[in-house]
Parts: structure tokens; C-alpha cells; sequence
């Protein structure tokens, strides 16, 4: 059962992260993903989080449940709000979807605006768009030019390839767009001239210097429940997220304005469902978001 509301919430802050450095409102580090560690079998964890400003002018945040394979608040409310208004107007009105993060372990290969990270491991933590990077590299895909380009493993040792993660000042935010994969290749070090291969010998030292990322990961046990959510919500708007009258289905013990659900069935019986012509599913995979981590994994291991 995940944490009821009452219980005290786990910082999760990732311990030796890396930061990009920016020159000239930009950098480009040639980074390495890299294997789990040794007594772990992922090589990355990955958190989801909501977090949107409500009307009041505060800020409000919570786990997304989904991540667990349980109903999220949250994306109930927002599927509700496509089913009532719409592809268009719905956007006017829901909370906005969850935020993937992910964190993997890295070598820094080569970084010129840093070059005391340079051979070093650390976590880095990132997002829905350099995962895709990492989802399309390890899959088939035909070139115009080259004919079929065989997918690879970004995190193996030998069969692996660079990652260029470039970051562009853009204002107040930095886009990481161009970021890219090399060849594949032997896992590499730069000697301030080329990418020289390492050796049997180094890449040993590299892996005894994997961070685990268990640590990392937001647990079932230490995030706020449904009704946590929902009490945590109007505690802060002032009004609830969900009421009866919307007709969603809420887990068997949650309180709506003093109904409590004996299962999971809409608190209230509705024949709007006529409307309901975009309705997305946040548990389900889009371009944007890598959510079957089991699928994923098996693709890993078959490469």
C-alpha cells in the first residue's frame, strides 16, 4: 500500500549529479551511460512528479502514482477535464501531465569547459527528451543514405557509443535538442589530442566507481496515497480536486466530499461519456515518455 498522507516525505536529492558548465551560453560534453552497478540490474531508475501553480498563486507538487501501477489523482482529474471539454478547450483546464526524470550513471569523457570532470563517473539525471535519444538509438531504423541502422545498447561497455550532450542558452531555460550519439564504439577516454579506447585494466577502475541508484528512486512506501493527494490539495487550494459529481473512478476507501468509494467505480453514475472524444491515458507510452521499464529492460538485455 502506498504512504498514507500523514506520513513525514523523503528527500530524494541525487548526490553527486553532474552539472554542465556554461561558456558563452553554451557547452558540449561528451558523456558515456554506463552499466548498473554490480549489485544492481538497472541502469537507470526513473521518478515521476506533478507540478503545477494553482489559482491561489502557490506551487503544488506530488509523486505521480502511475510510476507504481496505482490511479493518480491527478491524471484522473485530467482525463476527466479531455472527456468534459475536449481536445482544444481541455487544455485551458487540466493540471498538466507528470514529469519524467531519470538518472544514470555517466562518464565524462570529454568536457572543455570543465576539464577536471573529465574521466570521472557521476549520476546524471535528465529527461523525457534525452531518454527518446536513448529509446531511438536502441532501435532498427532505415537511413535514406546508410539503408538499415542496426540499434545499440547506449549503456554497454564495448557496443555502447558517446553521447554529445550540447545545452544552448535560451533565455532563462537551456535547450538540449541537438544532443546526439556518435558511432558506436568502445568505451573512450580523450587524451587532449583523440578518442583513445581503454583497457581492460581502466574500465575496471571505471566501474568501481559506479554510484548505485536505488537511492535515487522515489519509493511506494515514503509518496503520498490518493486520498493523500487530494487532502494535500485542499489544503492548499482551499477547494477539492475531486468531486462527486464528476463521475471518476476513485480506489475503494477514498473520501469524496464524505462519499467513501466501496470499490473502484465513479462515485456518481454520469451519461456524458458522449463527449469524451480525446481522452489520453497518462499510463500509457507516448513519444515524450519511456513508462515500460520492464519492456525497455528486456530490449537492453537482447542487445
Amino acid at each position: 500500500m502506498i504512504l498514507t498522507h500523514g506520513a513525514t516525505k523523503k528527500s530524494y536529492k541525487v548526490e553527486n549529479a553532474f552539472t554542465p558548465v556554461l561558456k558563452d551560453g553554451k557547452y558540449s560534453v561528451v558523456m558515456r551511460f554506463l552499466p548498473s552497478h554490480p549489485s544492481e540490474f538497472k541502469p537507470f531508475i526513473e521518478n515521476r512528479t506533478h507540478m503545477f501553480q494553482l489559482q491561489n498563486g502557490s506551487w503544488f507538487g506530488c509523486d505521480c502514482l502511475s510510476k507504481y501501477g496505482e490511479p493518480c489523482p491527478i491524471c484522473d482529474y485530467n482525463r476527466a477535464m479531455w472527456r468534459k471539454y475536449g481536445k482544444e478547450e481541455g487544455k485551458n483546464h487540466v493540471l498538466g501531465k507528470f514529469k519524467p526524470k531519470y538518472v544514470s550513471n555517466v562518464l565524462i569523457v570529454r568536457n572543455p569547459n570543465a576539464t577536471d570532470t573529465e574521466g570521472k563517473v557521476y549520476r546524471f539525471e535528465y529527461g523525457p527528451l534525452v531518454m527518446k535519444m536513448i529509446s531511438d538509438a536502441m532501435t532498427d531504423h532505415e537511413d535514406n543514405e546508410a539503408g538499415l541502422i542496426k540499434g545499440f545498447n547506449p549503456f554497454d561497455w564495448k557496443k555502447g557509443a558517446n553521447f554529445v550532450f550540447e545545452g544552448i542558452q535560451n533565455g532563462k531555460f537551456i535547450k538540449n535538442d541537438t544532443s546526439h550519439f556518435g558511432t558506436p564504439k568502445p568505451i573512450n577516454k580523450w587524451n587532449g589530442k583523440s578518442f583513445v579506447e581503454l583497457d581492460d585494466e581502466e574500465i575496471d577502475a571505471i566501474e568501481a566507481q559506479l554510484y548505485t541508484l536505488e537511492d535515487c528512486e522515489h519509493k511506494k512506501e515514503d509518496v503520498r496515497d490518493y486520498q493523500g493527494i487530494l487532502d494535500s490539495y485542499f489544503a492548499k487550494n482551499g477547494s477539492p480536486l475531486i468531486t462527486a459529481d464528476m463521475g471518476i473512478s476513485v480506489p475503494a476507501g477514498v473520501n469524496i466530499g464524505g462519499i467513501v468509494a466501496v470499490k473502484s467505480a465513479p462515485v456518481v453514475s454520469t451519461d456524458d461519456e458522449d463527449d469524451a472524444s480525446f481522452t489520453p491515458n497518462a499510463s500509457v507510452s507516448t513519444d515524450e515518455e519511456i513508462t515500460d521499464q520492464d519492456d525497455f529492460f528486456s530490449r537492453l538485455s537482447g542487445r
